[in-house]
């Protein structure tokens, strides 16, 4: 999504908080700021994008409608801190305007790698608190008999 013009440093600024660590269904996001120009290594010429650009790349449960009506709800002020600085952007207070935006702004997926077996954010969420608090009850407990705690030797 193109910039506006001079509203870079903000929207730098806004983008170092993590504002997207709240959506739900979200495996994986990152927002990206992609300069005017870019040169690649052994490039004779820079590419000349006319304006800086923001990239937003996420890896989520269910459909693209799904998703950024999440992001909509979820981050409600803070979407629009963060794509009230792209050009065209409607705001998110119209939900159908939004979803529009962002579906015309999107690219399909061209490979998918799945690092978990097919379990939805939720269950991977909970299967990873539950691992923290067993090996905070193990170090816990290995403290109180003042045994060395190895890891790789547990049966």
């Amino acid at each position: 999504m193109p910039v506006k013009r001079d509203h870079l440093d903000d929207l730098k600024r806004v983008c170092k908080q993590h504002p997207l660590r709240s959506v739900p269904g979200v495996h994986f996001a990152r927002l990206v700021l992609i300069p005017p120009e870019l040169k690649d290594l052994g490039q004779r010429n820079p590419d000349q994008l006319g304006s800086p650009y923001l990239l937003y790349s996420s890896n989520h449960w269910g459909s693209l409608t799904d998703h950024v009506e999440a992001v909509r709800e979820t981050m409600g002020d803070e979407a629009d801190e963060i794509w009230g600085h792209c050009v065209g952007y409607p705001g998110r207070r119209d939900k159908d305007r939004f979803v529009s935006y962002f579906a015309r702004h999107s690219l399909p997926t061209q490979y998918y790698f799945a690092g978990y077996a097919p379990f939805d954010v939720r269950d991977i969420q909970s299967a990873l608190t539950t691992a923290r608090a067993i090996r905070r009850d193990a170090l816990v407990a290995t403290d109180r008999t003042h045994h060395h705690f190895e890891p790789d030797r547990i049966t």
